[in-house]
């Protein structure tokens, strides 16, 4: 049996909140997904004694873009959805997350680079946490 993490982003706690259950009414079981954002994690988040931004590194290991992406999310005020799930069931997952307002990261990181935000991995440098975080 393979696993796999899947992600989503919201703009709001009610709304990751909301698709949080959704998955648990469906079947997926409460430990394995998380609500993560700015200052705290939500429910069924097991950090470890890990910060927010290492439990973020953890989803995202060899991929620093995504995870840069979904850190400045965070730090926009997102809230990350993951969860543990069979890998046969990962797409039926991934369509719920979507029919459930999950944000189109890839068009907001778009729209934060014309901004002017840059990814670690594209400039060179390690961004550095939002202040009052811990890297």
């Amino acid at each position: 049996m393979s696993m796999r993490t899947v992600t989503a982003m919201f703009d709001s706690a009610d709304a990751a909140n909301r698709a949080r259950d959704r998955l648990v009414e469906v079947g997926v079981p409460s430990a394995v997904v998380q609500v993560i954002y700015q200052g705290a994690t939500g429910d069924g988040a097991h950090s470890g004694g890990k910060g927010l931004w290492e439990n973020i590194k953890d989803f995202f290991t060899g991929d620093e873009d995504d995870r840069a992406t979904y850190e400045e999310g965070i730090r926009r005020g997102g809230h990350l959805l993951t969860a543990r799930v069979e890998d046969q069931y990962a797409d039926e997952v991934m369509v719920l997350l979507e029919n459930a307002d999950a944000i189109d990261l890839d068009r907001r990181a778009d729209e934060w680079r014309a901004e002017g935000w840059t990814t670690a991995a594209s400039d060179g440098a390690e961004a550095p946490p939002p202040a009052g975080m811990t890297a």
